[in-house]
């Protein structure tokens, strides 16, 4: 259900105005839809293309917007301009309900980097940098409530880019940049998409990161990753893809993908992990968040390496922690297809069927899951990284 809204030029502002009997309308027209409907479809607003050139556009939408869209079940809100398109979901939905007052105003802006440090222009390039906000009588919607927006930006991969290294960056005010985890250029749309917590001045970007010994099947995996700073390698060049990883190291990954704070208050609750160890705060993160288990009451062994089925767990409790819902494009899918089944402790099984049947795991070419088997950095990338594209799909 969509509504195309017209724009027109307000001193160099492309704008557009839904009434309130416009939007009281098309919210009654979903409802009936929906009703007749056995799934539940996005309300879309469409800026008209007399828009095309604009560098600039504002979508306004009536007082009480806010209310009906709360109260109407709708479970996604989508804004589609020239510029970008935002795909808000029920909790951003609901946080208008208690912090908007009045019209609200949806802009989105392009923003020349000229005068921003060099570091910003040198990642960015000639790539594109929008300004999101959501303005209203009280001033800006910071805090979507726990919700998420989906960004997406026309965007066309440059001769020699390689698209697993395109980057999404949050630029701060004084031009500090922080790449944002998730992110994925479709090459069959043309458009660069990344979810989001709040609205800010964001950037495409690129950082290539080169690594001798990664090749084959793996080599995207780890070229997503290392790009978004989540995972590094070893010295100059090297990525050591075959080798094992702790547990403390893979839990250092979930942590810098989460953007949590990991300044947590109260006693370390395993023995064997030293307030001094590098790894000491992300453990105590993992633990409060119930990402990770110690290996006994006091223990946490942090130094042992992850097994397959100890990284699906830790993988499947990060996934409810952000309260993200994976896919499940193979509805079908059991652990019965993993001949050595029976291996998989029982602790572990929902989680490794969560993300066969999320597309995410497939066992080995034997149908094997080997469950007790270390997991090495390779495979874990290939998790890790289609989580986060997964996200932005």
């Amino acid at each position: 259900m969509f509504l195309q809204v017209p724009g027109s030029q307000v001193s160099g502002v492309t704008k557009a105005v839904v009434s309130g009997d416009q939007m009281k309308s098309l919210i009654e027209l979903w409802k009936q839809d929906a009703g007749s409907s056995s799934k539940k479809r996005m309300l879309e607003l469409q800026l008209s293309a007399g828009a095309a050139s604009a560098n600039r556009v504002s979508l306004e939408l009536p007082e009480g917007t806010a209310a009906l869209l709360s109260g109407s079940g709708i479970p996604h809100l989508s804004i589609t301009t020239p510029l970008a398109q935002l795909s808000m979901d029920t909790k951003v939905i609901q946080a208008f309900q208690t912090q908007v007052r009045g019209a609200m105003q949806i802009e989105v802006s392009k923003i020349e980097t000229a005068a921003m440090p060099v570091l910003v222009k040198t990642v960015t390039g000639n790539r594109p940098v929008l300004d999101l906000s959501i303005r209203h009588e009280g001033g800006t919607v910071a805090d979507f409530g726990g919700g998420t927006v989906k960004v997406s930006i026309p965007y066309s991969a440059a001769a020699g880019e390689v698209r697993d290294a395109l980057v999404v960056y949050h630029i701060a005010e004084n031009g500090t940049l922080t790449a944002v985890p998730n992110g994925w250029l479709d090459s069959t749309n043309g458009m660069y998409t990344f979810a989001v917590k709040h609205f800010s001045i964001y950037g495409i970007g690129y950082n290539k990161q080169e690594f001798r010994d990664v090749s084959g099947w793996s080599q995207s995996y780890v070229t997503y990753l290392a790009a978004r700073g989540l995972v590094q390698g070893y010295g100059a060049d090297r990525f050591q893809p075959g080798s094992s990883m702790t547990r403390a190291e893979f839990l250092s990954v979930l942590a810098r993908m989460s953007g949590d704070s990991l300044s947590i208050a109260g006693e370390q609750p395993f023995k064997d992990v030293i307030a001094s160890h590098w790894y000491a705060d992300i453990i105590h993160w993992a633990s409060r968040e119930g990402i990770a288990l110690g290996k006994g009451p006091d223990t946490f062994k942090p130094h042992d390496l992850i097994t397959r089925e100890e990284l699906a767990v830790m993988l499947g409790r990060y996934v409810r922690h952000i309260e993200y819902e994976l896919p499940v494009p193979d509805a079908e899918g059991s652990l019965e297809s993993f001949r050595d089944r029976s291996a998989i402790s029982a602790w572990a099984q929902a989680d490794v069927e969560q993300l066969q049947r999320a597309g995410m795991i497939q066992g080995t070419p034997g149908g094997l899951f080997q469950p007790k088997a270390a997991a090495s950095r390779e495979e874990a990338a290939k998790l890790l990284a289609l989580l986060l594209q997964g996200m932005s799909k």
